[in-house]
């Protein structure tokens, strides 16, 4: 992760990398997760949904600087935000 975030950061590229790992995530700095999205796929939905971390609500982000984000990923928090924000814009 270090070498990734060096070479965007002292680099002219851009890098998109997909994981499932919360280790990888627990690495990665304020500025990497902050340009990170979260991409998911509601059970009712055919297709996927992309939603950037600085999109989040407040709240959530109030959260993410907080708590430790591979936790969060472990304890499924990211789906009960998805869902949470879903239910909101049907209300």
């Amino acid at each position: 992760m270090e070498l990734l975030e060096q070479r965007v950061k002292h680099g002219d590229i851009q890098v998109i990398a997909t994981t499932h790992s919360p280790q990888l995530l627990r690495m990665a700095s304020p500025e990497t997760r902050q340009a990170a999205s979260l991409v998911y796929r509601l059970s009712e939905a055919d297709n996927a949904q992309v939603l950037r971390f600085q999109d989040f609500p407040d709240e959530a982000t109030k959260i993410l600087e907080t708590q430790d984000v591979a936790h969060l990923y472990e304890s499924g928090w990211f789906e009960d935000l998805v869902n949470f924000m879903t239910s909101e814009k049907t209300k």
